[in-house]
């Protein structure tokens, strides 16, 4: 096998030339060799190691999420590449254990608690979002095991939904074959961890493992940072688009201006 490095920036090293020959595979030889160059960057003074693989190549990219790299924006000279995925890796941040799970009823408070510092947080920054939010929604989405949480050191750090069909938001685009994101919900605590990037390497597994071929999210249509951030990962504008004032929809979700992002998988 081999792999190299070359500066990507000051306190940055990219690898590079990844390969190990098909019958030498699963015998720790990637991880032998990855080591070594984290280990070679670190000795060169650098914080972190970034890298680029193709969206086509599963088995790098669960490699890479194995080992603790975590999506990011794409870099230069990726950032125009549709089929590129970008992953950074801190050589000086030891982060504890991260896990994911399904959240349950007895994790309510906290999780409304979360809901109640992202209202003002955002409210601070002049995007009034999620006033009176739909707690019926977050119920609901526990009870059918659609909402998790990201645990960074025994600590809820983020917390998600999912969803398989959006046929209101997404209306004739929703062909069955996507995965929605919903409510994303950061604990301030845990802010400056990459969180959306460890959302994104989970969700493009689990995309996978059920076939998918598509992710997809909405977020407010007078954000245009957070739209440009996602885009950053690789979303796709799709087009903007007003909710109905429909009972099928959390009350938080109607007569809103949405954005609609796609990233194909």
């Amino acid at each position: 096998g081999c792999g190299g490095l070359r500066a990507y920036q000051d306190s940055k090293m990219e690898i590079k030339r990844m390969y190990v020959r098909p019958p030498q595979r699963q015998l720790g030889i990637a991880t032998a060799i990855l080591s070594e160059l984290e280990h070679w960057s670190k000795e060169l003074g650098h914080a972190s190691c970034v890298l680029e693989t193709g969206k086509n190549q599963p088995e790098a990219i669960a490699f890479y999420i194995k080992n603790n790299y975590l999506v990011v924006p794409h870099f230069d000279p990726y950032k125009e590449s549709p089929n590129s995925i970008c992953f950074e890796k801190s050589l000086r941040r030891i982060l504890g254990k991260v896990e994911v799970f399904l959240t349950e009823m007895a994790d309510l408070e906290e999780i409304f608690s979360l809901f109640e510092h992202s209202i003002r947080y955002q409210e601070q920054r002049g995007f009034p979002v999620w006033r009176n939010y739909d707690k019926n929604a977050v119920i609901q989405d526990i009870a059918d095991k659609n909402q998790y949480k990201i645990v960074l050191d025994a600590k809820t750090a983020i917390v998600f939904s999912v969803r398989y069909a959006d046929k209101i938001i997404w209306r004739t685009m929703d062909k069955g074959s996507s995965i929605y994101i919903h409510r994303i919900v950061v604990n301030p605590e845990c802010k400056g961890h990459k969180l959306f990037g460890r959302i994104l390497g989970w969700t493009l597994e689990h995309a996978r493992q059920k076939g998918l071929s598509s992710i997809r999210m909405d977020t407010w249509a007078a954000n245009p940072n957070i739209i440009d951030y996602y885009k950053g990962f690789g979303f796709v504008f799709i087009e903007n688009y007003t909710t109905p004032d429909s009972l099928e929809l959390p009350a938080h979700n109607r007569n809103l201006a949405l954005s609609l992002l796609e990233y194909t998988v």
